[in-house]
């Protein structure tokens, strides 16, 4: 009678192993067999025969050759029923047969052996080495050899991010039927924007073996520059501030600075410039820019400045009234902030009076003498530079105001009054020294009972004769009016003189006894003359003849 042989430990259904372990698998059989074969066949493919072992002489053959998967990995066995694989691999994934022979007796257990392999390191390519921000861009994840497939995930970190960010894939493509095929994943980043140049995109491929990452994909987009916003300024009328452009792009912009007429005003740098600006004049207000540009393009930033300036006040220079009459006077200043009306202050410089609550317009009602002189006008505002704390200013613009009146009464003056016949004498009429009158007078002269008249203010009379003695009157003038008329008297005087010849010799005359006779002689002379006769040398009483005066022409004389 024979045994049965029958199988006593069966190999279990399956095993999962890592790759790089060790395998170790063991059936029983009973009674011992004649031969012990172990095979092995990867998924798909027949079984093919391993090694082969005779129990009862204890020995155990080599590999079979047709085994080419296990060329390189160490591998025994025991008579007794055990088999070892020493680091296992991807080759070594698939079904393995213990049978046990006896006679014409065959038994046999097998098991599946699963190898957990790590996949390939995944790799990402794109549709594309450089892209246009706005455009989509194609990303390819590949990884193969993994068992089981591994699954696969993306990460990005955008320029200037502190970390990676998970991103949901397209699809996950390839999910192989065998274990160790090649799987994909297809990433599409739609509209691309700036910030997305220089990202850093990661593909991870996870299984229980492995959790891998691709190599950094550093994205290259394209895009117009970008300008760095420059707030406005304020700066003060002559002050300097300096002014800095700069921005990104890809390719690596130029940058430069221009003013509203889209004049360049700096030199044309990469990334950035610097530029300094001098507030020369009120007009350099306005809209600035800074201009990037590279070849896809040009890009700005649009930025104001306020040149600020304290007021500049104009207004007449000269104001005329007729004393009486209403004065009014504006001014007005061009400044930067405007300076309000009600910081304008009117000051009268020689009186020191002043005015804060009129505005731009100074009215004086009733003008007189006493508003004559410089008003000042003085405005005031309020700059904001920005490099600084507030900062009051002032300006002001003086106007001469003139009122017209008329003169006061005069005073006249002359070296003597009481003259001799034949002297020269000025006159001289003088305006009042407290009140002259404005416009400056003139003077007109005229004499008491006769047509004389003359203008000016002094009267030269050369070689006087009685005639000219008398009363002068001067009268001063001026476009207020007449002034009071002064006077001054001239008094000639004259020595006497004959108005007659005096003959050169004796002259005889006879007369009768008793008989009356009459001698006559005649002179001019102021003040009025005396007269003496002498006869024989001697003087004749007074009472023996008589004088008679009169008033006599410039050539008549008086007797």
């Amino acid at each position: 009678s024979s045994t049965e042989l029958k199988v006593t430990q069966q190999l279990p259904p399956s095993i999962t192993v890592r790759e790089l372990s060790s395998l170790n698998l063991n059936c029983g059989l009973e009674p011992p067999p004649d031969y012990i074969i172990w095979s092995f066949a990867q998924a798909g493919q027949p079984l093919g025969n391993l090694i082969r072992c005779q129990p009862a002489k204890g020995t155990c053959g080599n590999v079979d050759e047709t085994q080419a998967a296990f060329a390189n990995v160490s591998v025994s066995a025991t008579p007794n029923g055990s088999l070892l694989v020493d680091s296992v691999g991807q080759g070594q994934s698939g079904r393995y047969q213990c049978q046990g022979l006896l006679r014409l007796q065959s038994v046999r257990t097998e098991t599946l052996v699963n190898v957990q392999v790590a996949p390939t390191l995944p790799s990402v390519t794109a549709n594309s080495s450089q892209s246009v921000a706005g455009s989509n861009l194609r990303l390819l994840c590949s990884t193969s050899g993994g068992n089981p497939a591994p699954s696969l995930t993306w990460q990005i970190r955008t320029n200037g991010g502190s970390g990676f960010e998970s991103v949901e894939a397209d699809s996950t493509k390839g999910a192989p039927v065998a274990p160790f095929g090649q799987v994909t994943s297809q990433l599409t980043l739609t509209r691309l924007r700036a910030e997305y140049n220089r990202a850093v995109v990661r593909c991870l491929a996870t299984n229980p073996v492995a959790n891998l990452s691709s190599p950094d994909y550093v994205l290259n987009v394209l895009y117009l520059p970008v300008v760095t916003a420059v707030p406005s300024l304020a700066i003060e009328l002559g002050a300097e501030v300096a002014i800095e452009c700069s921005a990104t792009g890809n390719p690596e912009p130029t940058v430069q600075l221009e003013n509203g007429a889209g004049e360049i005003l700096s030199a044309v740098s990469p990334l950035s410039v610097r530029y300094r600006l001098t507030a020369h004049q009120p007009s350099q207000s306005g809209t600035y820019r800074c201009v990037g540009a590279n070849r896809l393009g040009a890009s700005n930033a649009s930025f104001a400045i306020d040149i600020q300036y304290g007021p500049k006040v104009s207004g007449p220079g000269t104001v005329t009234a007729r004393s009486g009459d209403q004065l009014t006077i504006q001014c007005s200043a061009d400044a930067n902030p405007a300076a309000p009306s009600s910081s304008v202050v009117w000051t009268h410089l020689s009186s020191g009076r002043s005015k804060s609550d009129v505005g731009v317009t100074l009215v004086i009602r009733k003008v007189d003498r006493s508003d004559a002189g410089v008003w000042r006008c003085r405005f005031a505002n309020t700059l904001t530079p920005s490099s600084g704390p507030p900062v009051q200013r002032d300006g002001a613009a003086d106007t001469t105001v003139i009122v017209e009146y008329p003169p006061g009464l005069p005073a006249t003056s002359a070296a003597e009054r009481q003259l001799i016949r034949g002297q020269n004498v000025t006159v001289v009429c003088v305006a009042n020294a407290e009140s002259p009158g404005v416009p400056s007078p003139s003077f007109r002269w005229t004499k008491s009972g006769s047509l004389f008249e003359s203008a000016g203010p002094t009267l030269a009379l050369a070689n006087v004769s009685l005639s000219d003695s008398g009363v002068y009157f001067c009268t001063p003038s001026n476009a207020a009016g007449h002034g009071p008329t002064t006077s001054i008297s001239l008094d000639v005087e004259q020595a006497p003189e004959w108005l007659e010849p005096q003959p050169r010799e004796t002259k005889t005359a006879s007369v009768t006894e008793s008989e009356d006779f009459r001698l006559v002689c005649t002179a001019r002379a102021k003040p009025e003359a005396s007269f003496a006769w002498y006869k024989d040398g001697k003087l004749i009483p007074a009472e023996w003849f008589s004088v008679e005066t009169s008033s006599v022409s410039e050539d008549a004389g008086l007797g």
